[in-house]
């Protein structure tokens, strides 16, 4: 009797085990499942980092535009529009929670500046400035897509037409991964410079997406395209 027994204990013990082998190990386990667990906490708290990284660069963007000599009144509804338009650009990206980031609060003070400059509205000049900020979220270089908008801008362009072209160039950095590093000398980052403003020059031509495709298609780097298209 005392021999059954035991031998009934031990097929419970095994039939156990087999059932937590079954699960994925027990609910401590640091295999696959705990692994997940790990790699969605991390994601959590990079997007809440980066949350907080985009409050306070956007109350860093409110003091530089009130230290800009901007008045008041444009200011205050550049701000509100910026924020309505950056936060619809997050909304329809597919990754709306990991896209928001750090904005370029100096960069963008110098672009509004411009805009002001051209008599462009508070809500004209916070699509350009949204726009440009998306850009450099996709990947574009912050100081070509500075050129690109402040050049377009002093050439009496729509805030339409520089907001188009700075989503063109971030469409196509992402498709071709366009390499702009501003390497380690003041000659490359002037070189990045010098090609958004040849960017912003050649905005008008027709068809320039579609031209900018096929010569990126063959080979050529983006600074080439351009060089091509501007002779």
């Amino acid at each position: 009797m005392r021999k059954i027994t035991i031998l009934l204990l031990m097929m419970i013990l095994l039939v156990g085990s087999l059932q937590v082998m079954a699960k994925g190990g027990p609910p401590d386990s640091t295999g696959p499942k705990g692994s997940d667990e790990s790699q969605k906490n991390s994601t959590a708290e990079s997007v809440e980092e980066k949350a907080h990284a985009y409050e306070d660069s956007m109350s860093d963007l409110e003091k530089e535009m009130a230290g800009a000599g901007l008045p008041q009144q444009f200011q205050k509804q550049f701000m509100t529009r910026l924020r309505l338009c950056l936060e619809q650009a997050i909304g329809e990206s597919e990754n709306d929670g990991e896209k928001k980031d750090k904005v370029r609060s100096q960069e963008m003070t110098r672009i509004a500046c411009h805009a002001a400059n051209q008599n462009l509205s508070p809500e004209d000049a916070a699509r350009v400035c949204a726009a440009y900020q998306v850009a450099v979220w996709a990947g574009v270089n912050n100081r070509f897509g500075e050129a690109l908008a402040a050049e377009g801008l002093k050439m009496n362009q729509s805030a339409e037409q520089v907001e188009k072209a700075l989503r063109m160039v971030a469409r196509l950095c992402q498709e071709f991964q366009c390499k702009m590093t501003e390497g380690n000398t003041e000659k490359d980052a002037e070189a990045l410079v010098e090609l958004g403003r040849k960017m912003a020059r050649i905005c008008e031509m027709e068809q320039l997406e579609e031209r900018l495709r096929e010569l990126l298609q063959e080979g050529n780097s983006l600074a080439e395209a351009v060089d091509l298209l501007s002779n």
